[in-house]
């Protein structure tokens, strides 16, 4: 699963945790089709 790595704490050079956030949805709602 992919989603893990949106899971744990992101360093301050990674990009904003609203990004990660809508990423992570998108990888949960493709995983539960």
């Amino acid at each position: 699963m992919r989603i893990e790595r949106f899971v744990l704490p992101n360093p301050p050079s990674d990009p904003p945790s609203f990004l990660l956030t809508i990423e992570r949805n998108f990888f949960v709602n493709a995983a539960a089709k």
